[in-house]
């Protein structure tokens, strides 16, 4: 499962129970409190027997926003292709992902 904030795994938590993803979360949900929301999501994902994926809370949420907002393509290639390496290396049968309004599956 790959999502952007602590907290969107909310939404998914009996999935998640029945899956138990691997699971990548882009920020550290930090906004503009600068505290980090990670933990309670780690807490979360242990009850739920999901675990975390190489790219877990790498950005805070101000740090990643600069990066869309500055067209840093050299970030964004790079976080792209290790999110595609992963994707490739666990052979996953399915991925599912955030959007604007609700999940979106993609088998």
């Amino acid at each position: 499962m790959i999502i952007a904030h602590p907290g969107h795994e909310l939404r998914v938590y009996h999935w998640l129970e029945t899956a138990r993803p691997e699971v990548l979360v882009l920020t550290d949900g930090s906004g503009r409190t600068n505290q980090s929301r990670l933990p309670s999501t780690t807490r979360v994902l242990q009850n739920a027997g999901a675990t975390p994926g190489p790219i877990y809370g790498r950005f805070t949420d101000a740090a990643l926003y600069q990066v869309m907002l500055t067209g840093n393509t050299d970030v964004t290639v790079k976080l792209l292709q290790e999110t595609a390496d992963w994707l490739v290396a666990g052979q996953f049968d399915l991925v599912a992902g955030g959007r604007a309004r609700g999940l979106q599956y993609v088998p």
